[in-house]
């Protein structure tokens, strides 16, 4: 058999062995096994994913750089008894339609029980949204669990919610943040990531900001009133009939439950019109501003 033909048929192979959410036993993705708080890391900066539990256990996630042809995880187990040696830990990345962009690969712990491992995704298949971790136990436990990963990678803004770019009918940075237990949005326009200028847009703006994660779920954030339009800490934000801080649900009836939870994570993209023109945010992660600490937990 030629060689294309034998490739031809790998592929074909793999994609019919992707795995999407949930316990049980799993198909291999691929026939190749290779061994392998917002801190500051070698290659960059650890930005928490939240939490995942795989089987019967808990994990903490960090991303260290973008999604491109490689990408640092770092995995930390909740238990304090974890014992890295019961276990055997495998990775991999899948696209949104549940396919895989890379071969698993076998991850071992390092100091304290930490995992730290890349991914290398295959060229031309650089299009992952998601990292799965596979767990096996002896010959009765074989369970996996996902958690959204994203190729933009926010910083904390100066309301303690998170940052991303926008570009279109104007550019700038927004914050948008999280409230873990009311399940409430606030969002800020800015000029830049200093969050000192603010950008002021119409008061009939309506930001959108829709949940990938959460089967493209969308909601809009509207201005809290027109008087003053205070933000949660009664700082007022119009000025010259124009604003940069709008809220989710504010006094309309929305259901915001959905979103409550420290552990609750999703990649968003945030849209509104600006001028006339639309306007948009990179695809990033969300996760709340949890109350119990004041802050997010890394």
């Amino acid at each position: 058999m030629r060689i294309i033909e034998i490739l031809t048929l790998t592929a074909l192979c793999c994609s019919l062995l992707s795995c999407g959410d949930g316990e049980g036993p799993v198909k291999e993705p691929s026939k190749h096994t290779t061994e392998s708080g917002m801190a500051r890391h070698s290659h960059g900066v650890a930005v928490p994913l939240g939490t995942m539990k795989v089987g019967s256990h808990d994990f903490t996630v960090k991303q260290v750089g973008g999604v491109g042809i490689e990408t640092g995880f770092l995995l930390a187990p909740k238990d304090p008894a974890w014992k890295a040696d019961a276990v055997s830990l495998f990775a991999w990345l899948e696209d949104g339609d549940g396919g895989w962009v890379c071969s698993e690969t076998k991850i071992n712990s390092g100091k304290d029980n930490h995992y730290h491992f890349h991914m290398n995704t295959e060229a031309g298949k650089e299009t992952a949204t998601h990292l799965v971790v596979r767990l096996k136990k002896g010959a009765d436990v074989d369970a996996r669990a996902s958690v959204p990963i994203s190729r933009h990678l926010s910083a904390h803004g100066a309301h303690d919610g998170l940052t991303a770019p926008f570009t279109g009918g104007a550019t700038g940075v927004l914050e948008l943040k999280l409230h873990d237990d009311k399940g409430d949005l606030e969002l800020w326009l800015c000029k830049d990531a200093s969050s000192k200028n603010p950008l002021d847009v119409p008061l009939d703006t309506v930001v959108e900001v829709t949940f990938l994660d959460r089967e493209n779920r969308t909601v809009s954030l509207e201005v809290r009133n027109r008087v003053k339009n205070e933000d949660e800490s009664g700082a007022p934000s119009i000025r010259d009939g124009k604003t940069h801080y709008f809220i989710f649900p504010g006094n309309t009836d929305a259901d915001a439950t959905w979103l409550m939870g420290k552990d609750f994570a999703s990649r968003v993209v945030v849209k509104f019109t600006v001028n006339g023109a639309a306007t948009v945010s990179p695809c990033f992660i969300l996760m709340p501003h949890t109350h119990e600490t004041g802050d997010h937990e890394h």
